[in-house]
């Protein structure tokens, strides 16, 4: 019955295809005579041998159950009868001058009428019928695309010649040579495509997309006449990065994943990877640019780039700042939840994989311009201070470097005279923000040479933005009865200049079985920070201060990659080779503080200093992986691949703070500004200097991981799909913390672990109706700690200044993760699902607090005693054509609208491994919201499309109280999005968006009370990009 109903269903989608399949136009006449094409189909086949009768012609349906006749224009009668006289159809009909009409009959069961379909060349004759999307005329000046498509038998696997092609609302058609293969050009846009043979049932697939002046591919399989298949074998065409093949490739995954393709990335108008995935279920964004999947904390989140590991420019973490790779050079990011051998075992509670664009399959070159503002930014006074000529490039010129013989310093009057080298540059003043402005200019080709197709593609991108933020930062002190009584009540005034330039290389060789890659890629993200912090500290002492920061930041990722791809008969060989350099820099970070005396005058207080820090770290990484997979069996019931592989992984790690700090005499004029107070030329009259460089201030390590894994793949008459395997992974890790240089001293502390792990996978897929399938999969991954954590020393947080305390005892995460989804694939582009989940933590790694001597205490590492994540997830993607359609009305208006949206509700909770300063000894994991909602509603058309997002983060825990205090959760925010294009032609774009629109508080509470606060402004731009050849 499904089959029969996928046939009638099938054939019906010919009013849209059929009509254009024989018009043609005739020389010029004083009156054009009007053309109907007429099918038959009975059971989802052909209906060969049928008289068809209009006025005085007459004809017989073919092979294909079609005829196709001229009559004048005018009202006519239209019969079609057996050839014994039995009337089929009886029907009235009127055609214009020069108008095509396609009719479409469906044969009914003896005795009933059958269904008719009209569809109309003239959208204003009586009775005409629009197709899904409109009937399409090409303009003139319109680019047409290629399609080029396969027909084989689903049976005998063999190519199908003599099929015709029909496709949706224009005059075109195609018929199968003996290879099976058609080509056919069209104008660009989405169609529903049919094939129709005489030996076999019609077939559609909808939603074929058509790009300008590029070439796509299609394969469909044909079902035997009066055969019942147990799925509707047709496959929609591949575009890299469409909605299609994203959604194609999640669900033929073995496992549990989410993929968000270039396309769903432009529309939602996300300008890195980390704003992206903000709309994948389950997901979140910690400070902008750290994932956190399912709720677990981001050390638990992996990231590989072509499937090879990333390092992490940020010294005490190893997840990668996902703000770092814009979507522009992203073909698609895949979120993994769960657990396959051949990922690395630090998989955690999740992998993100990001992968680049490749070479185009035609040359093309494209320049782009973005401006764009914020309320709360643009046109504002912000504040700002004097940095290098080169900062709107990225770059430190000079300006902030550490003063020459600082370093080699041995005595307090070596170090005084080399600190004289310091710029005198303290102030921080206002400045207008002006607009948020980015380039952008890429180019590709491919060309026949060395035996094959050779393709390069480069990318190269600019922009610099700012952003301005007034922060509530109160803190609480614990009263004796519970209460919280207020400590610091303040306001952070921070303006942030951001600048991002990031370029791609990509080159390759592609043969018939063999492909070789070359991927470069190289990002730097730099901001200079410009803040006041200005309030009470210390509410019962009524202390009034300005706290000052003048910071610069680099954060800097090159990589070079290799990859290659062999097909031969007996296996299927990949692998890939990398070398990756991360470095993050904050030189010359400068902190000092005024207070507020009684009468108003601010001062520099006594006894306290002002601070210049500089840090950095620098990672090398070195990784190759090879993966061999074997087809043992490959036949209409069964496809079996076993797979095996071997990975290496090495990284390298330097990481070095120096601290000075300043403090001015007692003979000094403590109110006067900062550029006098400070200036280094009066060291050693008014202004004492000192090296505070800590013992623990520099540390260098080593990670090394070697794997290997064996996996099976069964697949039975594309039914049930079974995958078990085991991965086995030796990590050997070191760390060494030593003196730096300054006036302490100390000795060499080395700390590390070594261990094997065998992490175990399986899975299963159930198809059990078309389009639906039920997959469960279990699987046992690994989390390990950073090197730094592993040492005894302190070391301390570069971005926060928070000092924690390394613990040499700290073992790896384990986690045993077990999901169950269902899922729905109606077509190409659209997608339902509903899964559980639920993970059990051994040894997880938490961040808690610990005595250090009196009141005293830091952060540290530690193995909690347990922890367990569960929660359900729900996600749609469907046209909203489907929902009009079910409420009975007529649903044409709605195809080129779709909706989008996942719901997620997230359960977690840690067990500390024991007593601490922690108030709650039993709490969820930080970051971990309750719930997750995103909805997406968008048009889609040939020259407009827009899009409406909304984001909304539940409740989560922010901080973990101490000594009595209650936790702090961040509340529930939304954000809403729209965005706009407009393809003025084929090689120009217009884009504009709208971010933030609902500009709402982002708030922490703290037992009832503001703990911070602050607003984002809403974003507005404007971009336009333009391609001179494509």
């Amino acid at each position: 019955m499904i089959t029969r109903l996928r046939q009638a269903l099938g054939a019906a989608l010919l009013l849209i295809l059929a009509g254009a399949a024989t018009a043609q136009q005739t020389t010029e006449a004083a009156e054009r005579p009007g053309e109907i094409s007429l099918y038959v189909f009975d059971g989802g086949r052909p209906v060969e041998g049928l008289i068809v009768r209009v006025g005085g012609e007459s004809a017989v349906t073919d092979e294909t159950g079609g005829v196709f006749l001229r009559v004048p224009a005018g009202r006519r009668e239209l019969v079609v009868t057996h050839e014994g006289g039995e009337r089929v159809l009886d029907l009235d009909l009127l055609t214009a001058e020069g108008e095509n009409v396609q009719v479409l009959v469906t044969l009914r069961g003896a005795g009933e009428q059958p269904d008719v379909d009209i569809e109309s060349s003239n959208p204003q004759a009586a009775g005409a019928v629009e197709a899904a999307g409109g009937p399409r005329k090409a303009a003139e000046n319109a680019a047409a695309g290629l399609l080029r498509g396969t027909v084989r038998s689903a049976e005998q696997d063999e190519p199908v010649a003599n099929a015709r092609v029909f496709f949706a609302g224009v005059n075109a058609q195609a018929r199968t040579n003996a290879q099976g293969q058609f080509q056919v050009e069209l104008p660009p846009g989405n169609y529903s495509l049919s094939v129709i043979h005489e030996d076999f049932a019609t077939q559609t697939v909808d939603n074929v997309r058509v790009i300008p002046e590029k070439e796509v591919t299609t394969a469909i399989e044909l079902t035997p006449a009066g055969v019942q298949l147990q799925e509707y074998v047709v496959t929609a065409p591949y575009i890299e990065g469409s909605v299609a093949s994203d959604i194609s490739a999640e669900r033929e995954a073995s496992g549990v994943s989410e993929i968000l393709g270039a396309e769903q990335m432009s529309r939602a108008g996300d300008s890195d990877a980390a704003d992206a995935l903000k709309r994948v279920t389950g997901l979140t964004i910690e400070d902008g640019k750290y994932v956190v999947i399912r709720g677990q904390p981001s050390r638990y989140t992996y990231t590989l780039w072509n499937g090879s590991p990333l390092p992490s420019p940020d010294p005490i973490k190893r997840i990668v700042p996902l703000d770092l790779f814009p979507t522009g050079v992203l073909s698609q990011i895949r979120v993994e939840k769960s657990y396959d051998p051949s990922l690395p075992g630090a998989f955690g509670g999740g992998l993100i994989g990001l992968e680049t664009t490749g070479v185009p399959e035609e040359g093309f070159a494209e320049f782009s311009f973005g401006i764009g503002g914020n309320t709360q930014t643009t046109g504002q006074e912000g504040l700002d201070y004097e940095g290098g000529s080169q900062d709107f490039l990225g770059f430190d010129d000079g300006t902030r470097e550490l003063p020459g013989g600082l370093t080699g310093a041995d005595s307090q009057g070596d170090v005084e005279e080399a600190a004289k080298g310091f710029e005198n540059n303290w102030e921080v003043s206002e400045s207008t923000m002006g607009p948020d402005t980015s380039l952008g200019v890429s180019g590709g080709k491919t060309f026949d040479a060395l035996g094959g197709e050779v393709g390069v593609l480069g990318a190269l991108d600019w922009s610099r933005s700012y952003d301005y933020r007034e922060t509530i930062k109160r803190d609480y002190a614990l009263r004796g009865d519970g209460s919280l009584a207020l400590r610091d009540d303040q306001v952070e005034r921070r303006t942030d200049m951001n600048v991002d330039l990031g370029g791609l290389l990509v080159g390759a060789v592609n043969w018939e079985d063999h492909s070789l890659r070359s991927n470069t890629f190289a990002i730097r993200k730099s901001y200079k920070r410009s803040q006041i912090t200005e309030g009470v500290r210390a509410v019962s002492q009524d202390r009034y201060q300005r706290a000052y920061l003048l910071e610069w930041n680099e954060r800097e990722l090159l990589a070079q990659q290799l990859i290659g791809e062999h097909d031969f008969d007996w296996v299927n060989l990949g692998w890939r080779g990398m070398y990756a350099q991360s470095s993050r820099n904050s030189p010359d970070r400068r902190e000092y503080t005024y207070v507020r005396r009684s009468d108003g005058v601010f001062y520099f207080p006594g006894q306290s200093s002002a601070s210049r820090n500089y840090s950095e770290s620098d990672d090398d990484i070195y990784s190759f992986d090879t993966d061999l997979t074997f087809p043992l069996l490959d036949t209409d019931t069964w496809k079996w691949n076993v797979a095996t592989g071997v990975s290496y992984y090495d990284q390298e790690r330097e990481s070095q703070t120096r601290r000075y700090s300043f403090r001015p005499t007692d003979d000094a004029d403590l109110t006067a500004p900062p550029e006098d107070l400070l200036d280094p030329d009066d060291i050693g009259d008014t202004l004492e200097v000192s090296d505070q460089t800590q013992t623990n201030d520099e540390y260098s390590g080593e990670a090394t991981v070697s794997g290997s894994y064996l996996k099976t793949d069964l697949d039975w008459s594309d039914t049930v799909r079974v995958m078990v395997g085991a991965r086995r992974e030796t990590a050997d890790f070191s760390v060494a913390t030593f003196q730096a240089g300054g006036s302490q001293g100390g000795q060499r502390v080395e700390a590390g672990f070594k261990q094997s792990d065998v992490l175990p996978a399986a899975s299963i897929t159930w198809k059990f109706l078309d389009g639906m399938q039920v997959r469960a999969s279990t699987g046992r991954t690994i989390s390990r700690p950073v090197l730094n954590e592993l040492s005894p020393a302190r070391y301390y947080d570069p971005d926060t200044g928070e000092e924690y305390l390394g613990n040499p005892d700290l073992e790896p995460a384990k986690i045993e993760a077990y999901d169950l989804r269902w899922e729905w694939y109606p077509t190409s582009r659209e997608a339902f699902s509903l899964g559980f989940f639920t993970k059990d933590y051994t040894d997880p790694i938490e961040v808690s607090f610990v005595g250090v001597g009196g009141s005293a205490y830091l952060l540290q590492v530690q193995n909690a005693a347990g922890a367990t994540v569960s929660g359900v997830e729900t996600s749609m993607r469907t046209d909203f054509g489907r929902l009009v359609a079910l409420t009975g009305l007529d649903s044409e208006w709605a195809q080129s609208i779709y909706l989008q949206a996942n719901l997620a509700f997230i359960d977690s909770e840690v067990e500390l491994a024991r007593q601490d300063l922690a108030t709650n000894q039993s709490r969820p994991l930080q970051g971990q919201a309750d719930s997750l909602l995103n909805l997406q509603i968008g048009y889609e058309g040939e020259r407009h499309d827009a899009t409406l997002l909304l984001n909304r983060v539940g409740e989560r825990l922010a901080v973990a109280g101490t000594e009595g205090r209650p936790d702090v959760y961040e509340q529930p925010v939304a954000q809403l999005d729209l965005n706009y294009t407009y393809k003025f032609s084929d090689g120009l774009k217009f884009k504009f968006s709208a971010g933030n629109l609902l500009d709402p508080t982002y708030e922490q509470l703290q037992g009832g009370r503001v703990y911070r606060s602050y607003t984002k402004g809403r974003d507005f731009g404007l971009s336009v990009s333009w391609k001179p050849w494509q």
